[in-house]
């Protein structure tokens, strides 16, 4: 990713994985277990590869985080990783309950 593109990475692609983590529960709750497995495994790759560029966005571009996190609205999108997380963990409550404890 160009160093233009990962300074202006936005947090609020979070909230995208948030969405698609309930999308996940709604299927396995729907009885799509399989679906729900395979949107499940998918979307934990695509969560752990946000978390991975902002990272990196962090440690190259501190004052870029710095000002999402003065923005009156950009503050607001932070939570959506932690929520997303949660979401992880209630997906893998019956499969893996001990990583599901973890998270």
């Amino acid at each position: 990713m160009p160093a233009s593109r990962l300074a202006h990475f936005p947090i609020a692609f979070f909230v995208a994985t948030m969405g698609l983590f309930s999308l996940a529960l709604a299927t396995r709750a729907g009885g799509y277990g399989m679906a729900a497995l395979i949107l499940t495994g998918a979307l934990a790759v695509v969560l752990l590869g946000l978390f991975t560029l902002h990272r990196l966005k962090a440690v190259r571009y501190p004052r870029q985080v710095a000002a999402e996190w003065n923005h009156p609205v950009k503050l607001l999108f932070f939570p959506a990783a932690n929520i997303a997380i949660l979401l992880w963990s209630l997906l893998l409550q019956d499969s893996v309950s001990g990583l599901s404890q973890d998270l």
